[in-house]
């Protein structure tokens, strides 16, 4: 599955990064069935919590 999925999303693996690719990789897999709601709401409490960091 993991080597599909850097098929059809990146044009280039490389073993420097390989790990963000599978951080990627189970990131998608463990939210595929998250709602519109429940990432809206993910979405703005990451950006205020990069606004209280910088």
């Amino acid at each position: 599955m993991l080597k599909r999925s850097t098929i059809g999303s990146h044009h280039h693996v490389s073993t420097k990064y390989l790990q963000s690719y599978v951080n990627e990789y189970y990131f998608r897999q463990n939210n595929r069935f998250v709602d519109s709601f429940d990432k809206l709401l993910m979405q703005s409490i990451l950006v205020n919590s990069w606004h209280n960091i910088l």
